[in-house]
C-alpha cells in the first residue's frame, strides 16, 4: 500500500470562508493567487478586503486585516557560565550572546502605558544570567533548549526563538551557536 503526498491550497476570505480548494500540486498556486486576488465584493467590483492563502495549513498570504502577533526582543545579551566538554572550559567561565524573539500582544501595554501587561525585558534578561551563573552544561544545545523551557514556564511565552553563540570556540570562526524556536504562533502571526 503505497501513500502519495497530496498538496491543499485554500483561498479564504475573511470571516474564515473557503472560497475554493485545489488538491493538486504546488504550481496551480499562482492560479489559486490569481483568483483570490481578483475577486470582487460589493456592487463596487472592487475588493473591500483582501483573501488571504493557506498552502498545507501554513499562511503563503495574509490580509493586512489580519492581526499579528508581536514580538519583544532582546538582541546580543551577554551573559557568562561554565560552557564546554573540554577539561579545562569546566573549570572558567565562558561568554555566551543571546538573542531572543518572544511572542506576545504588546497592544494592551501600549494602550495603558503599563509595564505589567507586557513582557518585562529587564526581567527577563536578569532571569537569562542568573540561569546562566546557576547552571554549567557542556553542549550550547543543552543550554538553549533548558533556557527555553525556563522562559516558556516562568514568563507565560506561547513562542520564542532564541539564538545563543560562544565566541572563539572555533578557530577562524567569530561564533559557533544554535537557533532554536520552541512554541507555536498563531496561524498567520508574526513579525517578517
Amino acid at each position: 500500500m503505497s501513500s502519495q503526498l497530496t498538496h491543499r491550497i485554500e483561498c479564504h476570505w475573511p470571516g474564515d470562508r473557503i472560497l475554493q480548494t485545489l488538491g493538486a500540486a504546488p504550481g496551480r498556486l499562482r492560479d489559486l493567487t490569481a483568483f483570490c486576488q481578483g475577486r470582487p465584493t460589493g456592487n463596487s467590483g472592487r475588493l473591500s478586503s483582501i483573501p488571504w492563502l493557506t498552502y498545507n495549513r501554513r499562511p503563503i498570504l495574509a490580509s493586512p486585516g489580519t492581526p499579528r502577533m508581536d514580538r519583544v526582543l532582546i538582541e546580543s545579551l551577554g551573559v557568562d557560565t561554565v560552557i564546554g566538554v573540554y577539561d579545562w572550559e569546566r573549570r572558567i567561565t565562558q561568554r555566551l550572546l543571546l538573542d531572543l524573539e518572544l511572542a506576545t500582544d504588546i497592544r494592551p501595554a501600549a494602550a495603558n502605558d503599563d509595564l505589567s501587561q507586557t513582557l518585562d525585558y529587564a526581567a527577563i534578561s536578569e532571569r537569562i544570567a542568573r540561569f546562566a551563573a546557576d547552571h554549567a552544561f557542556l553542549l550550547v544545545e543543552t543550554f538553549a533548549e533548558r533556557l527555553a523551557d525556563v522562559l516558556r514556564n516562568e514568563f507565560a511565552v506561547a513562542w520564542l526563538r532564541l539564538t545563543l553563540r560562544k565566541p572563539g570556540a572555533v578557530p577562524n570562526a567569530g561564533a559557533v551557536g544554535v537557533c532554536i524556536e520552541r512554541g507555536t504562533l498563531a496561524e498567520g502571526n508574526g513579525c517578517a
